[in-house]
Parts: C-alpha cells; structure tokens; sequence
C-alpha cells in the first residue's frame, strides 16, 4: 500500500473493512446425509431436463443463455452416479437415470461440429490422420469451454464402443471412441501455440478470444485450459475405459503455460491467475492449475505444486467466494475444480489456517467541503483502470455507485453537497461494496467542479493520493475546481493466523455443500448470478460430493540435475489400495526413447538416461494383474526430467577504468543451457559500488568517487527452465581501484592506421601533470589496453621543452589489426607510477585495412 502525501487539509489512510468470518458446519457430514443430499440433488437435477433432452442455464450477470454446458455436466454427474452404484453402463435398463443421460447424449452430438485440423508449430496433433477433429460449442467463443466439458461427458459413459445414433449429428454412426478421438485431436490442435498463452487455450482454437476472421495465436486464460486438460484427462484415463492417446507435445506446452500464469510473488505466490499470472488469483483457477500440474507429471516435492497448496492453505478459510471457495456465497465450481485438482493429484488431507489470509486492495476516498449549497459534478478520469465510482452520505455510507473506463469517463451530475461537503470514492471493477476485492493498479484523475460549468482538462494538483478514509479538502485546487491525482497502488496482504492443521479437505467441502443444499434439493446460485435456476451450481454440487478415486496407481516421475540419478521406483507400492486389481502385477513401460527404463523381478523400475543427455521422457506405464486385467497408469504419466547445471566460465578481473562485458559470454555453451534460460544476478555490491545488469546481461561496474579499495563481485547464473529445483553457478571477478588514479593527455600517433601498410609501433603520448618526474614512472611494468587484452613493447620517459613529463609507449601495430574491428575505435591505455598508482588517458584512432 502506497504511504500517502500528508497536509494540512489532506490526511489519506486505508478504508476499514469488517469481515465477516464464516462459519462451517460446527459437525461434518455423515455418509447418509450426503447420500441423500445427492439423491435429492439428482431428482431436482433430471426434473429440470427439457424436451429436446437439454438442461439450460441462464447467467444473470451477462444475460447470457447456456445450453451445452449445463447438459454436458449434467451427463457428466448421471454417469459418474451409475459408476458409484456399481452399474457397468448409465445406459442399463435398470438404472434410474438411464433415459435421462441418452437423451442429454442425443442433444449434445446434435451438436458436432467436424472442423479441418493440421500441423502445429509444437507438433501434430492428428493422431488418426484423417484430418479431422471435433469440437462442440453454444457459440464460436464457447468451443474450448464447452469442447473440454462435452468430452468429460462422453468418457463418463465408460462406453467406447457404443455407436452414436443421431440422424442429425454429424458424427452419426461412429462409436464413442472415434468421436472422442477426434475431441482430441482438435484439443491438440487447438493449443495456443504463441507467448504469452502458449501451452494454454483461450476461448477458440489457437488462442484465439475474438473475431474467428482475425485469427490470434496467443491468448490463453486459465479457465479454459482447465476444462480443456479435465477433457483430456477424462479421455485417456484407463478408469473410463476409453485410453485415448495424448499427443506427448500436449504436456510439454501445458508446461509452458502452468510455469507462466502460476503467480510468482506477493500475497498470490503460488496461486493461478486468469489469463496473466497475478491477475485475478483466487482458489478456482488454483484447483485447475494443481490439475494441470498433476497432469504434465508433477509429484511430491515439485517446489511450484508446494507453492499452489500452499496458496489454498492460505486462502482455504477466506471469508469470501472469491479468491476463497466456502463463501459466503459458497463457490460451488471452486469447490468443485479444487475437488478434481486434490482427486487426480491423490491428495487426502491439506493444510489450512483457521484465520485465512487476507489481500485488500487500494481504495481511495475523498470528502471536499466548503461548497455551498450548488450543484456539482464528479467525474473520473481512470486512464488505464477499470473502476467503480462511489458516492457516500454523511454517514459514510455508499448510496450510488457507477462503474467505466477510460472511455467511459465515469461520473456523477448534479449532486447537492451535504452542508457544503460532497463525499465520494474509487475503487476497482466489480468492487461495488468498497471492500478493497479487486484487481487494478494504476492512475487516475477525479474532479469536481459547479454543474454547468466547463469540465476541467487539465490536472491542476500534482501530489499522487493513496487514501482510504474521508480526507476533508476545504478549497479548491483553483477557481471552481478540484482535480485530484490519484493511484490505485498496490495490494496489502495480511499473512493466515493462527496454528495451521491438516484437514480432510473432502469433509469439509462436503460439510459446506450438504449445509447450503436448497429444501428443494437444488443448490443456490453462486456468487456471479450464474444460474437463476441453479442448474449448473447443483451440477458442480453433485460432482464434488461424488470423489470418486480415479487413480489404479500414483507412479510419479522425478527430476533431476545432471549427472545425478534416478532413485528407483518400487512400482507395486505405487498401486492404490482401492485398486480392485488382483496380485501379483506384471508390469509394463512404453514411451522410453532416449531414457533406459528396467523392472527386476520385484517389480522396481530403474531408470538411467545417456551420458551428457538433458531433457525428460513421459512414460506410460501399463500393469496387469493376475486375472490379465490391464489398466494403464495416467495419474499422471510419469515424467523423467534432467535439468541442466549452469557452469560459469572465468570471469576476468579488471582495473579501473572498467569495460562493460556481456555475462551471456561466460555461460558455458557446453553446460546444455541456452542464455535465454537462465538469469543472472551479483552480490557482493557494498560500499557505495554500482553494478548494473541491463536486459541483455551487460555488466555496467561503477565504483564510488574516492575508492581505493578493490570490490570482489559474485555473478550468478540461475537456471529458470528446471521444473525441480533451481540450479546455480557462479564466478567472483575483482575490480581494482587505486587512491589518486591519475587521468593524463594522451594522443596516439599515428592518428590513422593503415593495417595494409607497413610500420613498426603504435604510439601513445601521454603529458603527464607538472608534478610528476621522469622518475615517478615505472617504464619496467608494461603499460596495458584491457580491451584489446594488450601489453606496451617498450616506455620512453623524457621531459619536454615546457619541463612537464612525456611519456612515449610503443604498441605493435599488429596487435591493434589483429584484436579490433575497422573505424574509429575509443582506445585507454594504462600505465603504472612507481608508487603503484595507474595513469591513464583515452584517444580516439582509426582502424582501417
């Protein structure tokens, strides 16, 4: 939080908020209550089913009707609920609900669209070569959403080789299988392939959010690839029975994307932004990167999965539905993408505060008196911000609010002052109760003036405001008006309190959804009005209740630096206890290429990788019990990665005056790191020492007036592309400095240099100050020129004719043709004294062949 500029007539402070703690169900759920919360939940469900076998949501917010969506969950929880009782298809006879999820499948294959799909720049992602992929979607912008959702809904079936049999849908006649094959490709096609989305999915395929007739290639935001890899990984789960293949370059992008929009500082470390990093960070988008990160690979002890849990550990008990998830309102689809991200990750307890942290955001408010009893006008000018503007009454109470942007020019006409006094305040988008729950950063101007009078155009008050209560402003910045300078600035965080605990997160989610359940059975719209008639918030209701274990075996990959090994991996211990598989396991490992993966008789895999290799290998891992059962290990696929070690060259040593160097030259190009992957910082700067590193890791070395003392310097090089730890080299340089270093005239003779020509020396010609003797230079230690990397042949001192001392030093002209570029080239040479001081001049000469 910005310290604000403090007056007479202008004290600025931070506005109080009072939160209201929730309060969780003081007992946890028990099974029958749960159950018949979901028996309950999915007789509400069906009945709101339409003819044409659609459910449909209405988004009050955007006035937006959805259809695909709200079916696609729904289908999703009928066949998750004939899984949990045991039946081997939702389309038995006998189950309940069996009508129910044929005729949602009917109108969602209604619905196919084939679309032409080809190569991209990460890869192919036609994995049948036929060309094609399949997609589906309510609109152009929905397809990744509503695409990722529909093949949950497909793979829930567990049906693969059941044939579509819709006259109408474009992919009549196919199974199951074919078409969600094809959902995969176009998935794979539909990856962003540009920074900063890259890895992602925006709203369209290739990262596109807008106009299909003005293709973009890099938008990507958080919520849509978190359905896209639920789809995904719905697709190829063994548990479903439908083991689509995954084009491997799929993960490696994904990784791009989750290493981009994790939040990597302040109060948000470790959460998920919307579609930049630190950006509308909340417990939602959280549970889907903790799903993608298990997804790629990662296992225990990955620092950036630490660094999510960490966040939800956080933010678990937020008084809010945003950036917390049990409200109040509670947030059914953050409960239910944190449900998915802690199932697939294998994940049973986690740690919470009982006091979460808390972030507040800027808000500035402002009272301005002494008005009279005239009408005046508020207006703001919020330049880069989306804000909201708001209007308080005496009791400081918020009476009106207006939000816009720039565009907009947001404001208030006509106001009557109060006794003279207007009060008034800005704040971020969507923050309409002034609570400091927003995202902007950034200037704006307010200003105030007599209604009917010509608005102000130019600020008149310079001091930048950061206030947030009433700061009293008595008269105005000039004759009838007052503008006002503000900014939103940054973010205060207030760390959790209290002793955490680990709890069962499935418990409590479960405890929370069954309190807040509807007496009719449906669950309440959430906090974005999304449903009138809670169809979608009941859906993810239900799915979270359902926790279903999807994993047969948690087998994690691991990373490594190089030169190090793999530790061994005991596979059979890896299988879950509630694996319905039969022992003893045969297992089986596909995908190796480079890496050399063995499985003794015990069952423990070792992997190696060749000497001098950096990379990592996805493998799939296959077992099969002792009834010949098969079921291939997605949860995750283990990933084996080898990071490379930076390795720092010699770093050279200099004397004053120092040359910029360019660090990138001494990261060794054998270490298998590109300079582009690694960043490069320097400790050891004390003393009034000035090291600059610019954006192309130059060196700039600037010591204090006066130094006589050498500064030694640390130059790291971190690596930022290994996903498990971050490795580092280093290399110290000394920068000489000297008491009195002596600045002297100096000429090079000749003054152009031919290097075609013939001639002996190069010359320097330094006049030294009239203090100095021929017997104060050291003509046995060779003069130098650091830049060449060059020494004198030969020192003549005399005095001149004006009695000052003349020092002439020889160069061989060799060395400056063979060490330079052609042109004018900036040229110090450096002398010793013999009282160990340096004398140095600078002259310019020209180089030419």
């Amino acid at each position: 939080m910005k310290t604000s500029n403090r007056k007479s007539n202008a004290v600025l402070c931070l506005l109080l908020l009072v939160l209201v703690p929730v309060k969780a169900p003081a007992v946890a759920a028990t099974p029958s209550e749960i159950d018949a919360a979901i028996g309950a939940g999915l007789e509400w469900l069906v009945a709101q089913q339409n003819l044409d076998g659609s459910w449909d949501s209405w988004v009050e917010e955007t006035e937006f009707q959805a259809w695909l969506s709200p079916t696609a969950f729904a289908v999703i929880k009928l066949g998750e609920y004939a899984r949990e009782l045991g039946y081997d298809s939702p389309f038995d006879p006998n189950y309940l609900y069996h009508e129910a999820i044929d005729k949602g499948l009917e109108y969602i294959f209604q619905r196919a669209e084939i679309v032409d799909i080809n190569n991209q720049p990460a890869g192919n992602p036609d994995s049948d070569g036929d060309g094609n992929g399949v997609c589906f979607g309510d609109s152009l912008w929905l397809r990744t959403y509503d695409t990722g959702i529909v093949m949950m809904a497909i793979a829930a079936t567990r049906s693969p080789d059941r044939i579509v049999a819709v006259p109408s849908s474009a992919v009549n006649g196919w199974t199951y299988k074919e078409v969600l094959d094809d959902v995969v490709d176009y998935m794979a096609f539909g990856q962003t392939d540009d920074p900063p989305g890259r890895g992602g999915w925006g709203y369209l395929e290739n990262g596109s959010d807008d106009d299909p007739e003005e293709p973009c290639t890099t938008y990507s935001d958080n919520s849509n690839t978190g359905f896209a890899v639920l789809g995904l990984a719905y697709a190829e789960s063994a548990s479903y029975r439908f083991n689509c293949v995954i084009p491997p370059f799929v993960r490696s992008e994904l990784n791009i994307w989750i290493d981009y929009i994790q939040a990597d500082h302040g109060c948000n470390q470790g959460g998920s932004g919307y579609d930049e990093p630190n950006e509308w960070v909340n417990a939602l988008k959280t549970g889907n990167l903790i799903f993608e990160m298990a997804f790629y690979g990662d296992g225990p002890g990955v620092p950036r999965m630490q660094d999510a849990l960490d966040y939800l550990a956080r933010i678990w008990n937020h008084p809010t539905g945003d950036p917390g998830l049990k409200g109040p309102p509670p947030q059914y689809q953050a409960m239910y993408c944190i449900m998915k991200g802690l199932e697939y990750r294998g994940i049973d307890g986690i740690l919470t505060y009982p006091v979460a942290q808390n972030v507040i955001c800027d808000v500035d408010v402002f009272e301005v008196n002494g008005l009279g009893t005239g009408h005046v006008d508020i207006e703001a000018f919020p330049g880069e911000l989306e804000i909201v503007l708001g209007l308080f009454d005496s009791n400081g109470t918020l009476t009106m609010t207006v939000e816009g942007e720039a565009e907009d020019e947001p404001g208030f006409s006509g106001i009557v002052p109060d006794a003279g006094v207007v009060r008034f305040g800005i704040t971020g988008e969507d923050d309409y109760t002034f609570r400091g729950w927003h995202g902007e950063m950034g200037t704006y101007q307010i200003a105030v003036w007599p209604s009917g009078a010509p608005s102000p155009s130019e600020p008149t008050v310079d001091e930048v405001e950061s206030n947030n209560e009433f700061s009293e402003r008595n008269v105005f910045a000039s004759t009838g008006q007052l503008v006002i300078n503000g900014e939103l600035g940054e973010p205060e965080c207030f760390e959790p309190e209290g002793e955490p605990v680990v709890i069962d997160w499935y418990d409590d989610l479960a405890s929370v959804i069954v309190a807040t359940q509807n007496p009719d059975g449906s669950w309440p719209a959430d906090m974005w009005g999304a449903s009138g008639d809670s169809v979608l918030t009941t859906a993810w209701a239900l799915l979270t209740l359902e926790k279903i274990t999807p994993p047969v075996a948690m087998i994690y990959g691991q990373c490594v630096l190089a030169g190090e090994p793999f530790e061994p991996t005991p596979l059979d211990e890896g299988v879950d206890p509630c694996n319905p598989g039969i022992p003893p396991y045969t297992w089986i490992v596909m995908g190796a290429e480079v890496l050399t993966v063995e499985i003794d008789a015990n069952n423990v895999m070792t992997v190696t990788y060749p000497e001098g290799w950096i990379g990592s290998e996805t493998l799939t891992l296959i077992c099969v019990d002792s009834a010949q059962q098969t079921y291939i290990i997605p949860y995750p696929h283990p990933t084996y990665a080898v990071c490379a070690q930076p390795v720092v060259l010699d770093i050279p040593n200099q004397t004053y005056p120092f040359e910029p160097f360019d660090l990138d030259a001494y990261l060794d190009p054998e270490c298998g790191l590109e300079p582009n992957e690694v960043e490069w910082s320097v400790s050891g700067v004390s003393g009034g020492w000035i090291v600059e590193i610019d954006a192309n890791n130059v060196v700039t070395v600037t010591a204090p007036q006066g130094a006589n003392e050498p500064a030694t310097l640390t130059f790291t090089a971190t690596s930022t592309v290994c996903i498990c730890a971050e490795p580092s080299d280093s290399d110290d340089a000394t920068f000489g400095v000297f008491a009195g270093q002596i600045e002297a005239r100096m000429k090079f003779t000749p003054q152009r240099l031919n290097c075609s020509s013939e001639g002996n020396w190069v010359k320097a010609h330094f006049i030294l100050p009239e203090s100095f003797g021929v017997d104060d230079v050291d003509v046995n230690t060779p003069a130098t020129i650091d830049s060449m990397g060059i020494e004198s042949d030969y020192i003549n001192v005399f005095t001149n004719e004006d009695g000052l001392v003349e020092i002439e030093i020889g160069f061989e002209r060799a060395a400056f043709c063979g060490v330079t570029d052609y042109g004018p080239v900036e040229v110090t040479v450096i002398g010793k004294l013999m009282s160990g001081q340096d004398f140095y001049g600078t002259d310019t000469i020209r180089i030419t062949e």
